[in-house]
């Protein structure tokens, strides 16, 4: 299993008879390991690719839960306050607009829902020092290749990392009260393992 979505499915912990909402599945469904015990599961995808690898993965019996074709920013379609938890391993980092992202979360949760979600550390970008550029700075943005960063898993394209506090301002200006971040390495290198480059977030609708 991917290191990650492995750590992200050890965090959310039981999901008995909950009506989840997984967003994004490129690196794997972190729900995959709970269907006999959710109430429900709707997975939203922006790529046909990732889903067409999706339904492939379950061929061919029928997909135990709901996919739907949707950008991460745009969950209309979810009724608001319909959904206990939700999660995401990549979202708010592959949305094109982090703060619209998570203020849609909000809505579709139902008031003290759970939100468990990855972001990159700004560290990631030690793995692979050539992508340092002249004058790094870790409190700025940064948009990495994942190619360079030789993850050993499947990620998006391109990774944005930004402070640590901008995803917890973020967060917080969107309605959320955060409970957990777990700063964790999905190195298999022992010589890296000392250095974080995913966080883990727990985040509830207050």
């Amino acid at each position: 299993m991917n290191p990650l979505v492995a750590q992200l499915s050890k965090t959310v912990g039981s999901l008995r008879a909950c009506r989840v909402v997984e967003l994004g599945g490129i690196s794997g469904l972190v729900s995959a390991s709970h269907l006999d015990l959710v109430g429900s599961l709707t997975v939203v995808e922006p790529s046909p690719e990732v889903i067409a690898k999706i339904l492939e993965t379950y061929s061919p019996d029928p997909i135990p839960f709901e996919i739907r074709d949707s950008a991460l920013v745009d969950l209309a379609f979810i009724n608001i306050d319909s959904v206990d938890v939700c999660i995401s391993t990549y979202g708010a980092v592959t949305a094109n607009d982090s703060e619209r992202f998570f203020r849609q979360v909000k809505r579709i949760l139902k008031t003290s829902g759970a939100f468990f979600f990855a972001v990159p550390h700004p560290l990631i970008a030690t793995r692979a020092l050539e992508l340092l550029p002249p004058g790094f700075r870790y409190f700025d943005a940064q948009i990495l290749e994942t190619t360079a960063l030789r993850l050993g898993f499947d990620a998006p394209a391109r990774l944005v990392t930004k402070p640590l506090s901008k995803t917890f301002f973020e967060v917080h200006r969107a309605g959320f009260t955060v409970e957990l971040m777990e700063e964790i390495s999905t190195s298999p290198d022992p010589s890296r393992s000392g250095v974080p480059d995913f966080t883990i977030i727990r985040a509830r609708k207050l």
